[in-house]
């Protein structure tokens, strides 16, 4: 197929599906568990002050349960068969979790070092020769790989590529949710009556897109990080990310026939996000939630919710509701299927302010595919700002000069991110990112430190530290950095093992106000830490200037950065 062929198609499509969760191993027992009106949680496991309800996945096979490793070998490598993953091994891979094998690390079957080699442990057990991204934005993880890799089948070359969102049993996070006091210790109630707090559970969710048309289109969607608050929702950044989707997606608020709510029982949030329906939607449209259903599974909420509402509404299975409405609240969780259910847009809201949501449309009913919004390209960008990659004398009291006053309890790992973003806006000439910029941030293995220190806490004390907890989350410095460059917009946490790609993967999504892109490492030695910013504006492309192929070196220096196909990048 030519380039031309392969870029033709403004919207990409879902070709392939497969889940595991609460209510069945295959997405195909999930619908039919779902039918049946679900299944009940059991009590989480650990050692905490009280039993925790918890969604748990059925196992696929006879293993020792000690054997973490090998049962999510066997959860994973069959959800991926299921969603056709066998057709397309050199086609990319977009890992979405928020804790990848902390299960393993717990019982001592591996040592926490660099978590991205975990995501490529998962690439060799399904025999994947494509690039592996590992995405990390908390419960938005696996919506904004989906972003991520409909744009990289928009921009080409390649025709497919494989979201996977990860999401198994570990105390780590449990127990943080606890301390955080954000679980229930009875049930899930989304929008419910005395809803007191999120049930979370185990899912492995597959979504296979492709350039080719199918029966469901992803028409676009949005990512939003708002500074405005750290571990809950924000009712401007919903109304931001939902009116953006619409937008790229080419679709009136009034062409949407079912929202797919958050709501997984936060007494506020759920308050909040419907405040946003009130105020996107003149119509309200048929409104629907999961969580109750199989648990709130974090990084792979999105994957997973928009696996099985897709299927359920092709088997024409609706969830039931099966708790008291709160009749104080200006909307309910819909008790029957809607009469026209073409388009929905599926919406997550997850720690580190982040607010993500994609749209959707069932083609076997509504067969007229909607004009998505043409996004000029840019190849050729300036590098108007830099920092790094190593940390000067004294940046932590060169910090509270840029910031006006020492960082309280963001963590070491949060700090030296933060510097390296604010040098870089710095030497950019700007205090504020403007709005339209978009803010991506690599890191191998985030904020060890504080894991490690999380995860002692529980071995000790059955319990994590709040404080501690939070600082062990790497999207809360997407938050962190928002709120002191004064901006709102398209943030994400995405892993290579080479930095050059990811840059290329930035650059390709980012518009005409650019983007703030960084790599962060946290080391015990200055030897192996890094902490390099780059601030880049699309160039003139009449620039005269002699190219040569990048290199990280060459990033350091450079003035030019060139897009090339198959994320080739020059400098100059």
């Amino acid at each position: 197929m030519t380039e031309a062929g392969r870029n033709s198609s403004r919207n990409i499509h879902i070709a392939g599906r497969g889940l595991a969760c609460a209510l069945g191993n295959t997405l195909f027992e999930s619908v039919a568990g779902l039918a049946a009106g679900g299944v009940k949680p059991a009590v989480a496991e650990g050692e905490m002050t009280s039993p925790y309800p918890y969604f748990t996945i059925g196992d696929t096979a006879p293993v020792d349960p000690a054997a973490w490793t090998a049962r999510a070998r066997n959860i994973i490598t069959n959800v991926v068969r299921e969603a056709g993953g066998e057709q397309l091994r050199n086609a990319p891979l977009f890992i979405a979790s928020s804790s990848l094998n902390m299960g393993a690390i717990e019982r001592d079957q591996v040592r926490l070092h660099d978590m991205h080699a975990e995501a490529e442990e998962i690439a060799c057990w399904l025999d994947w020769q494509g690039p592996v991204y590992w995405v990390s934005t908390a419960c938005t993880s696996s919506i904004n790989a989906l972003l991520s890799a409909s744009q990289m089948l928009r921009d080409g070359p390649f025709v497919e590529a494989m979201v996977l969102g990860v999401e198994l049993a570990n105390r780590y996070t449990q127990s943080g949710f606890a301390a955080m006091q954000l679980l229930s210790e009875q049930a899930a109630r989304p929008l419910g009556a005395g809803r007191d707090g999120l049930v979370l559970g185990e899912a492995v969710a597959a979504l296979r897109l492709s350039t080719a048309p199918q029966r469901w289109t992803l028409c676009g969607g949005a990512c939003v990080v708002d500074g405005q608050d750290a571990t809950g929702a924000s009712a401007r950044a919903v109304i931001s990310c939902w009116r953006e989707a619409l937008r790229v997606s080419g679709l009136r608020a009034d062409t949407i026939d079912l929202i797919k709510l958050q709501a997984a029982g936060s007494p506020t949030n759920d308050a909040l996000e419907l405040g946003a329906v009130d105020e996107v939607f003149s119509l309200t449209p048929a409104l629907t939630s999961l969580k109750a259903h199989i648990g709130h599974t974090l990084g792979a909420s999105g994957a997973a919710e928009i696996a099985l509402l897709t299927a359920s509404l092709e088997a024409g299975v609706w969830p039931t509701v099966q708790h008291a409405q709160d009749d104080s609240l200006p909307h309910c969780l819909d008790a029957m299927a809607p009469t026209h259910s073409a388009r929905l847009l599926a919406s997550i809201i997850g720690f580190g302010g982040s607010h993500a949501c994609a749209v959707l449309q069932d083609n076997g009913i509504e067969p007229h595919e909607p004009e998505a919004d043409v996004v000029h390209r840019f190849r050729l960008w300036e590098v108007c700002g830099r920092s790094g990659p190593a940390l000067p004398d004294g940046w932590r009291e060169a910090l509270a000069t840029l910031l006006g006053q020492r960082p309280r309890r963001i963590g070491t790992w949060a700090e030296a991110g933060l510097f390296g973003a604010l040098s870089c806006m710095r030497d950019a000439d700007e205090t504020a990112l403007p709005a339209g910029a978009i803010l991506r941030l690599s890191s191998l293995g985030g904020p060890i430190a504080a894991t490690l220190q999380t995860l002692q806490t529980i071995k000790e004390d059955g319990m994590a530290m709040p404080f501690a907890f939070l600082q062990s989350q790497p999207g809360q410095l997407l938050a962190i950095i928002a709120q002191a460059v004064q901006w709102q917009g398209d943030a994400r946490i995405m892993n290579s093992r080479d930095p050059l790609a990811l840059l290329h993967a930035a650059c390709n999504e980012a518009g005409p106000r650019g983007v703030l892109i960084g790599w962060l490492e946290e080391a015990h030695d200055a030897a192996t830490a890094s902490n390099f910013w780059l601030r880049l504006r699309p160039a003139d492309p009449h620039v005269s200037a002699d190219f040569a192929p990048a290199t990280l070196a060459g990033l350091q220096v450079c003035r030019y950065v060139r897009l090339g196909l198959e994320g080739k990048l020059d400098v100059a």
